[in-house]
């Protein structure tokens, strides 16, 4: 009968190694769980810059909207529409809620028949900085009778 070869006491053949073991998958786990974090930040970090440009590319285009509007009444208004060219309308951040500035610029230019006026209305919100969203609008605007 064979006899099994026993180890000295107080030395275990497999208590560092499977130590060893552990550690190591213990790392992989932790690093496995960073990368998907950092990429779930990068994730929502992109996701609220869209989010943003949106709602400044939203705001410019009410903007663009609200010029058409000014245009058309200023000309509405005026003695003798061929005289209101057009301006550059600067609205406060106050009025707008967000805390920026917006600029819109307005173009008329009057029709070959003078009855009609073509209106452009070109918003930039905000005003100022690197990011910022630009709308263009246009509309044939009717001359008032007078």
């Amino acid at each position: 009968m064979k006899h099994a070869r026993r180890p000295s006491p107080g030395i275990d053949i497999r208590g560092p190694r499977r130590r060893g073991a552990i550690a190591v998958l213990a790392m992989i786990g932790l690093l496995v769980a960073g990368m998907i974090s950092t990429t779930l930040v990068r994730l929502a970090v992109t996701r609220h810059r869209q989010v943003e440009h949106e709602a400044l590319r939203l705001q410019s285009e009410w903007l663009a909207e609200a010029g058409l509007e000014r245009a058309a009444a200023r000309l509405a208004a005026a003695s003798a529409p061929a005289e209101y060219g057009g301006e550059t309308w600067p609205v406060a951040a106050a009025n707008l809620g967000r805390g920026q500035a917006g600029r819109v610029t307005i173009t008329v230019e009057p029709a070959r028949d003078g009855s009609q006026y073509r209106v452009t209305a070109v918003a930039d919100y905000p005003a100022d900085g690197s990011r910022r969203a630009r709308a263009r609008r246009s509309a044939a605007v009717t001359a008032p009778s007078r």
